[in-house]
């Protein structure tokens, strides 16, 4: 089994949703790496409450404005160091929205772009790496309705339910029949996820203060997609799909 934990950031120009892929002999490893992260690195008060959320941690904004700048930046390594160590791959799709606005389809939804784009990739590495394991999708409660019920919707159109034998499972044929939402508050997946989207999300912005957290993570990047321009990110390749001799990537633009 493989536990597919995805996250969604944003700001005024990107809107992205990025996964981590991991395997479930590996979650009692990094769960227990990231304890011994907050134990070393986050003060004993703070840590009933505490968890690695990406956009707070690095803003100093509360409960984590007590840990100051150097501390931050070091659970940010730790977090990208169990990229490198166990290690795991990393599929993103990202909506330029700036972009998206001077195009014909300027009202089509960015968190539907950027979860189709980041779905599609996972259904490649799924369809690359894996030989009878299936995947679940763990994605954060999010707060804002409509972000929760457009991505299961996007889900949905890409793992569709069978109503006969002749009927295919879709793009996410390795993955569990729907996806399932979780507090980040008790999960270290969702929670790693959310660290290595923000990361990604700084790189898109060309900030360079965490340019070297990204690089560490970079040759981890599966497949990243960048709309709606389709620049590839990190090592993106398109992916071979030997049934009809194109590119996932081309099949998902038709």
């Amino acid at each position: 089994m493989n536990l597919v934990y995805l996250d969604d950031s944003c700001d005024a120009d990107f809107q992205m949703i990025g996964a981590v892929v991991v395997p479930e002999n590996q979650f009692m490893l990094i769960e227990s790496y990231l304890v011994h992260t907050m134990e070393e690195l986050v003060p004993e008060e703070q840590r009933e409450r505490f968890e690695f959320h990406a956009s707070a941690m690095f803003h100093g904004k509360e409960p984590f404005n007590n840990l100051g700048r150097d501390r931050v930046m070091e659970i940010f390594r730790c977090c990208a160091s169990i990229v490198t160590e166990t290690p795991i791959p990393i599929v993103f799709g990202a909506v330029d929205t700036k972009n998206l606005k001077q195009m014909i389809y300027a009202s089509a939804r960015p968190i539907d772009i950027a979860f189709r784009t980041c779905a599609f990739g996972l259904g490649g590495w799924f369809f690359e790496h894996v030989n009878g394991q299936m995947g679940i999708f763990i994605c954060d409660n999010n707060e804002k309705p409509n972000v929760k019920s457009e991505m299961q919707s996007s889900f949905r159109a890409y793992r569709r339910r069978l109503r006969s034998d002749k009927e295919e499972r879709g793009i996410l044929d390795r993955v569990h029949d729907d996806m399932y939402f979780g507090d980040s508050a008790y999960s270290v997946g969702i929670q790693l996820a959310d660290i290595c989207s923000y990361i990604i999300l700084r790189h898109l912005q060309g900030k360079q203060d965490t340019e070297h957290l990204y690089k560490t993570i970079e040759p981890h990047i599966f497949f990243g997609l960048v709309e709606p321009n389709g620049k590839p990110m990190g090592n993106a390749v398109a992916l071979s799909d030997p049934a009809n001799k194109t590119t996932w990537v081309d099949t998902m633009r038709r």
